[in-house]
């Protein structure tokens, strides 16, 4: 599966903005566990990738433009 977004689509600069991925039966944020597991956000400047593992703080990947 392929899903293509663009930065407008995700932007959280103001909140209320990103894209969350949620796959069921799977440990996601214990302090809200019905959140999902990965959370796409375009945020100042940069494109970051949150991924929770059951863990309370996530794994942030930030990706800076080209």
């Amino acid at each position: 599966m392929e899903l293509k977004i663009t930065k407008e689509e995700i932007d959280n600069n103001e909140g209320g903005g990103g894209l969350e991925i949620r796959v069921p039966g799977f440990k996601a944020n214990p302090e809200c566990p019905d959140d999902g597991q990965i959370f796409i956000e375009y945020y100042e400047g940069k494109v970051r990738v949150h991924v929770w593992n059951g863990d309370q703080n996530p794994i942030t990947t930030e990706i800076e433009k080209e």
